[in-house]
């Protein structure tokens, strides 16, 4: 399964993208404002469809609508995959776009060790070695909250443990704006 083009076109729409003459331009991706190119780009400087301009690409001279998607198609390529390799149940192709927009946008996983047999990983563990793999996932939680807009808790059940918790407190700290799958817990 792919991604629709009704699923690029909420895409486009969700990402947005600043266009001047015609052409996709390098805008900040903070203020939604365009950058001179010619000058250094900002953290954040962005192009067509929601891309963060990575060193050695060069698109001072802009992108078309055309490269704009291509660039947009190959960056939720990793979307598509993780939705691939995580879902076994059968989707709509609504759900696999949702899903391909979700992946494409979260940034925390709670359920890291879920996958490799966290039960067996956290048991075989001595004492030390478990107290720091928990810093190192929180600080790299933390630091992944330091690159987002917002957060989305799924808090399947209302449930939020003592990590999670921390987590949020420091978005919260940090301005960043918290979202809920269900109700918003009391810290």
């Amino acid at each position: 399964m792919k991604i629709s083009d009704n699923g690029i076109n909420m895409l486009k729409r969700f990402e947005g993208s600043v266009k001047i003459g015609g052409k996709h331009v390098i805008y900040d991706d903070k203020t939604g404002k365009p950058v001179d190119s010619n000058k250094g780009l900002p953290k954040g400087a962005t192009i067509g469809y929601g891309h963060l301009i990575n060193s050695g690409e060069d698109f001072r001279d802009g992108i078309t609508e055309r490269q704009a998607t291509e660039i947009l198609r190959l960056d939720i390529s990793m979307a598509e995959q993780a939705v691939k390799d995580n879902i076994t149940v059968h989707l709509s192709q609504n759900q696999y776009d949702a899903l391909v927009s979700l992946a494409g946008n979260i940034v925390l996983s709670p359920v890291f060790f879920s996958k490799f047999g966290d039960e067996d990983i956290l048991e075989s563990m001595d004492k030390n070695a478990l107290i720091e793999t928990k810093k190192m996932l929180g600080d790299t939680h933390k630091k992944k909250i330091d690159m987002s807009d917002e957060i989305f808790v799924i808090n399947v059940g209302g449930y939020i443990g003592e990590a999670t918790k921390s987590e949020i407190e420091y978005a919260i700290k940090t301005g960043k704006k918290v979202n809920y799958l269900e109700q918003q817990i009391k810290l």
